[in-house]
């Protein structure tokens, strides 16, 4: 029974430091988020260095606008999208693809507008 625990707290051990270990070297998933509406103004962050992003803005039930960047050695790129004003009331949704095939999306959500239904 004794040589059971002992197996036990051994293979726990193994797998908590696993996991620690593939967990230092990973790293974090691209994301993109929106910096200001007016105008729309992006940023990206975590893409691999250099990467050409494609990136399109798409706000609800109005324009769309697609613009390409490079993110800088650690990952990171801004975009500003000039002819692109995004309302209060408006959803926007911001799709990045780079070219070595990093993916982020991110919709931001008006908050509750005009009278209630």
């Amino acid at each position: 029974m004794r040589a059971l625990a002992g197996f036990a707290v051994l293979v726990f051990v193994a797998l908590a430091y696993s996991s620690v270990a593939a967990g230092a070297d990973s790293k974090p998933k691209p994301r993109v988020f929106v910096v200001d509406r007016t105008p729309l103004v992006v940023r990206g962050v975590s893409f691999d260095a250099g990467e050409r992003v494609l990136v399109r803005a798409v706000v609800r039930g109005g324009a769309r606008a697609t613009k390409t960047a490079f993110a800088s050695r650690s990952g990171v790129f801004g975009m500003r999208f000039a002819s692109l004003r995004v309302g209060r009331c408006a959803f926007v949704t911001i799709h990045a693809t780079g070219a070595h095939g990093n993916r982020a999306t991110f919709t931001q959500m008006p908050p509750l507008c005009g009278p209630a239904s």
